[in-house]
């Protein structure tokens, strides 16, 4: 019976393992169709912190509920009427803090009541870490037992070694709308929902330190669901839920681990977010769970502690979970050292051998280097040193020689003639899947 193609999946399945993403017409993979809540917002900003009459007003009773206005913001604060004289409002409590980029200015006004009171003022506290859109609001922070964390640590909710590289965070609620907590330390991240991606960019902060909130509205539908970020300069703090939410840690089995050592082609230069880098597409299509480990250098040439041994015991050794698979991704950066097949032979001896002392069950394969704009002379030796180191090793080799050529470059590499475009990390991606399915 003749074969089927390489390069043409069969039905919904890629050589017996589920097909997890769709092709486009153009090869190009593209990820799943994503979940779409009501609202999905990301807010740097403030919420209220307390809140003194400044004035009663008249026509109040106690329970009603005081929107305040002013300010920009996408959830204003809602107070609720504690104690009246007369009809006039003498205290409140706090039922919403409100998502605020400007504070309103003291004292603020009513915007709306559920009652027939007017004319209530109030002067109003505002702090980074209290703004929330949920109503009574239960805040879990980051070492909450709830959360399932891969990678390095936590500490305070940062990858400790190397936060600069992936780690993910997964959780369980049925609550109709969460808050995920971050703050300010150039984070790039990807939210999932039920496995699939919450849309198509992701969310980033800048580096200022201040409190993000990352709304997920559901529009008051309630159901159990799965979420997990995938992030790099990973500052979580934790889910803001309802009372009566409920939170718990996923339980069910996951997909096998692969963690993968690389390049800044792992990290994602030139991918629209952290998740769609082609390691990631990979892992994706062959059914693992990616944790990639992407730092720029100098590839086997590096020194110190970008040498890819000292990586492997800093960074794979310390891990929360052990991989069932690691993939080793680097290269293309010592094309430009035609003398360096010695110095590459070496330095994957080792990052071998310290993959073996640190996760000695896992199947270890090794990509040769990339060639965004074809293949060269220096490529070709950087190739036949780590068939050597390979073969030496015991290690899977696999080539991904003129895979991008001087023909499809302008459609898979950007214009710094190095790093791959989307739609180059999405096929690089999903030929490596196709090469990989044999050897899994």
């Amino acid at each position: 019976m003749a074969q089927p193609a390489l390069n043409k999946p069969q039905g919904d399945r890629l050589y017996g393992l589920p097909l997890a993403r769709r092709r486009s017409a153009t090869m190009g993979l593209v990820p799943p169709a994503a979940v779409a809540p009501t609202a999905l917002t990301l807010t740097k900003g403030s919420g209220a912190t307390a809140a003194a009459v400044a004035s009663g007003g008249t026509g109040y009773v106690v329970g009603d509920l005081i929107t305040l206005t002013g300010g920009t913001t996408s959830y204003p604060t809602i107070l609720r009427v504690a104690a009246i004289s007369s009809g006039a409002v003498t205290s409140v409590s706090t039922i919403v803090n409100g998502i605020y980029t400007v504070n309103p200015t003291n004292p603020v006004a009513q915007g709306s009541s559920t009652g027939a009171g007017a004319g209530a003022t109030f002067t109003m506290t505002y702090g980074a870490g209290s703004l929330s859109s949920i109503g009574n609001r239960v805040q879990l922070n980051a070492t909450n037992a709830a959360y399932r964390f891969t990678g390095n640590g936590p500490t305070a909710g940062a990858n400790t070694v190397g936060n600069g590289t992936a780690c993910t965070w997964e959780w369980c609620s049925d609550a109709p709308t969460i808050e995920i907590r971050l703050a300010g330390s150039n984070t790039l991240g990807m939210l999932f929902i039920d496995g699939v991606r919450a849309n198509d960019s992701g969310f980033t902060t800048d580096a200022s330190g201040a409190a993000y909130l990352y709304v997920v509205d559901f529009g008051g539908v309630r159901k159990p669901r799965t979420f997990k970020i995938m992030n790099v300069n990973s500052n979580f703090g934790g889910v803001n839920i309802g009372t009566a939410d409920t939170i718990w840690y996923p339980n069910q089995p996951r997909r096998p681990l692969a963690w993968g050592i690389g390049d800044s082609y792992m990290y994602g230069n030139g991918a629209d977010n952290i998740s769609r880098v082609a390691f990631n597409t990979m892992c994706e299509l062959l059914g693992l769970e990616p944790l990639p480990d992407g730092i720029g250098g100098q590839g086997w040439a590096s020194t110190g502690s970008n040498y890819a041994a000292t990586r492997v015991t800093a960074k794979l050794a310390t891990l929360t979970f052990q991989p069932d698979y690691v993939f080793i991704d680097l290269g293309y950066n010592d094309s430009v050292a035609p003398t360096a097949g010695s110095l590459v032979q070496s330095a994957f001896a080792d990052c071998v051998a310290a993959i073996r002392a640190a996760a000695p069950k896992a199947k270890i394969i090794a990509f040769g280097p990339a060639t965004p704009v074809g293949n060269t002379t220096n490529l070709t030796g950087i190739k036949a040193a780590l068939i050597t180191a390979c073969t030496t090793a015991g290690v899977t080799f696999i080539d991904v020689q003129d895979w991008v050529s001087a023909t499809n470059k302008g459609i898979y590499t950007s214009g710094d003639n190095v790093h791959p475009t989307q739609a180059g990390h999405d096929y690089i991606g999903g030929r490596k899947a196709q090469a990989v399915a044999a050897y899994l």
